[in-house]
């Protein structure tokens, strides 16, 4: 039997409930490296946005055409991960950034 739900800790400490339904396109279209690239997208980002206490993206290159970017949010006393985005438009995280908090991945470690 599949989890339903993978547990992952990010670099603030931050147990994140990632769901198996979330970014089931990358499982399709590349190598399976790609199976991998949510979990390492919260483990390891390459930047964060805050944009509150509440929710967060969380941004990684995983390979030279694909980018993803994982928005989580707080909810019920949990962390869960509710939309991943591949390939994000420029302007989309660009307004992101201009509401929230950019963490470099540098900032992180």
């Amino acid at each position: 039997m599949e989890k339903e739900t993978t547990l992952i800790v990010d670099p603030r400490g931050r147990v994140i409930h990632l769901p198996s339904t979330l970014c089931l396109d990358l499982a399709v279209k590349g190598p399976s490296a790609y199976l991998d690239a949510p979990q390492t997208t919260i483990q390891e980002p390459a930047c964060m946005i805050e944009l509150s206490d509440q929710e967060l993206f969380y941004f990684r290159s995983v390979d030279w055409n694909l980018t993803l970017l994982i928005r989580v949010v707080f909810r019920e006393g949990i962390w869960v991960a509710t939309a991943c985005m591949e390939n994000p438009e420029p302007g989309f995280i660009q307004e992101q950034l201009k509401e929230g908090t950019f963490i470099a991945g540098s900032a992180l470690g």
